[in-house]
């Protein structure tokens, strides 16, 4: 390969790189457009601007994959960020980055359990490395299983699918501790004087709308039910 094909070579990769991030970029901003804002991007990327966040995570791929994305397939944000890939060898694979506080720990041991499912045959996306510093927060890395279709859960059949699917679960995961999984990272209780988690967005302020939602703190202090009442909290 002569000088005029390696500069040609390059300059084509190049291009394709720019392309996939324009379109992640596209992807972003009809994202932000939908919400009006996602502080999670400024809290993870400390950037709304989806030419910034999209070129992060093009490096990122580039340094921790060895190859910058083929194809931009899809984005959303909301307990985290996350970003679809097509890489150049055709696999594709999904980037969750989360937020600052999620600790590598946690991901960690989240990681074990789903490699753990995903080898005794539970429809569960597999860890393709072990979590990794991206902007101010931690990716994961797992292959993406997008096979079916969106179905409603209110009917009968669906819902006993997710219950028989929540009981193979547990069966496979009862065993925790032969199976090397520390399930200390996953208490996640809060100390008895504090009612409410951190809401998993900035979009939900609890003190900014304490008014009028007085009689939900009360239920929520009465029931032990604080997850389930902070959803209704979250849509009131």
């Amino acid at each position: 390969m002569d000088i005029h094909e390696i500069l040609q070579e390059k300059l084509t990769l190049r291009a394709a790189r720019e392309n996939m991030i324009h379109k992640m970029a596209e992807l972003i901003a009809e994202r932000i457009a939908l919400w009006k804002e996602v502080p999670i991007l400024q809290e993870i990327f400390q950037s709304e601007e989806p030419e910034v966040v999209a070129h992060a995570v093009s490096a990122f791929c580039e340094t921790k994959l060895g190859h910058p994305p083929a194809e931009a397939l899809f984005f959303f944000a909301s307990v985290g960020v996350v970003f679809g890939f097509r890489m150049p060898d055709g696999q594709r694979l999904v980037i969750k980055v989360h937020r600052p506080e999620r600790s590598l720990v946690f991901l960690t041991q989240m990681g074990n359990v789903q490699h753990i499912l995903a080898t005794q045959g539970y429809p569960c996306p597999r860890p393709l490395t072990v979590p990794q510093p991206l902007a101010l927060g931690l990716a994961t890395i797992d292959e993406l299983i997008d096979e079916g279709v969106p179905r409603d859960a209110h009917e009968p059949d669906i819902r006993k699918a997710i219950a028989t699917s929540l009981f193979q679960q547990i069966r496979l995961l009862r065993k925790s501790e032969q199976l090397g999984i520390d399930v200390r990272p996953f208490d996640l209780r809060l100390p008895s004087d504090v009612l409410w988690p951190k809401p998993h967005n900035a979009i939900f302020n609890f003190e900014a709308t304490q008014e009028g939602a007085e009689w939900i703190d009360t239920l929520a202090w009465g029931s032990g039910l604080c997850e389930v009442v902070a959803y209704v909290r979250m849509i009131w």
